[in-house]
């Protein structure tokens, strides 16, 4: 590939050595960015695990997957058999580690990172739950193509589940100018992340239920539903008709009033009147055409504000809307002969 400056034709340079191409990529991780345009924030250069020896650079994207970064120079005299048990290494004990024993080994630069964020809360849970599972990126970035290594990351890419990425990085212009070349990228991991973070939302909502289910004294009863919605009916109305847990996202849980039968359509009148009211600090949205142009009441609240606060939402907003909800339905029981 020919690199032009100012109409100059610049020529491929060598890098002095290992600890400038770190450099690079430390205080640039966006050269390591995937094709799955998630950001990437370094951690912490030369990082000492337990077993594993010295970790050249530690990364993270910005859900929470761990990269471990080696980077090579061609003339290094190592043998590619050497790197691909080093990554191995790498591997293995990473995932023996919590977020708190790696943020530990860092001295708290995970911490630091993950506090400059948004939604940064989130990020230690899925640490500690890609870590368990064995997630973990690693990337080998060097500054010339090997073939034999090269056949031996394709190989691991296509056979495992490992997400494993070669990068060549060219100098250019005495580093002014560094162009990345990702040569193999499987992004295997993706998936598997989106699943754990599903399951991290699964598990609050399970805990929430718990909690809710095991109030003493309480009126509104679950009484069916799934692993990501659980129904409060009221036993006076018809079943269409009825309050519900619903698993908005791995962060949010919804609370709600259903509308899903035809014959309650006007009920739509009666709900939107609580639009953009408040309980506590909760907005109550009103969602039109939800179900075959029946419409819903929600309230999005976050899992973090806790399950007591969470179940005392719910009963506030059964509370609220009960009484009024429950004269319309009567009514227009009467007045279709019901």
């Amino acid at each position: 590939m020919a690199i032009l400056k100012n109409g100059q034709l610049l020529d491929k340079q060598e890098y002095e050595n290992e600890n400038e191409l770190q450099e690079k990529v430390f205080g640039t991780p966006q050269l390591i960015k995937g094709n799955d345009d998630i950001e990437v924030y370094s951690i912490k250069r030369e990082v000492i695990l337990p077993r594993a020896g010295i970790l050249d650079i530690l990364q993270m994207d910005a859900i929470g997957n761990i990269i471990a970064v080696e980077v090579k120079l061609n003339r290094n005299p190592q043998s590619r058999r050497e790197v691909i048990a080093q990554i191995f290494d790498y591997l293995s004990d990473l995932s023996s580690l919590t977020f708190f024993e790696l943020d530990n080994i860092v001295k708290g630069e995970l911490t630091k990172v993950i506090n400059t964020m948004e939604k940064g809360e989130e990020l230690p849970r899925n640490i500690n739950s890609f870590l368990k599972a064995g997630i973990i990126k690693l990337i080998i970035v060097v500054d010339q193509i090997n073939e034999d290594l090269k056949r031996i990351i394709s190989f691991i890419g296509e056979r495992t589940d490992l997400d494993v990425k070669l990068i060549e990085i060219s100098k250019y212009d005495n580093g002014e100018l560094l162009i990345p070349n990702i040569i193999i990228e499987n992004n295997k991991i993706g998936l598997i992340s989106n699943n754990i973070i599903e399951d991290i939302g699964k598990s609050n909502f399970s805990e929430l239920i718990n909690y809710y289910s095991n109030i003493n004294n309480n009126i509104y009863n679950i009484s069916r539903g799934s692993s990501k919605y659980k129904i409060i009916d009221i036993l006076t109305w018809p079943p269409q008709l009825h309050y519900e847990f619903l698993l908005h996202d791995k962060e949010n849980v919804g609370i709600e009033f259903h509308i899903e039968l035809n014959k309650y359509r006007e009920l739509n009148n009666i709900i939107k009147e609580y639009s953009l009211q408040k309980i506590n600090e909760y907005e109550i949205n009103y969602i039109p055409n939800w179900d075959k142009n029946n419409g819903r009441l929600r309230i999005l609240v976050p899992f973090k504000d806790g399950s007591e606060k969470i179940s005392k939402c719910m009963h506030d907003f059964i509370n609220l809307t009960k009484n009024k909800i429950e004269k319309n339905i009567f009514s227009i029981k009467e007045k279709n002969g019901a």
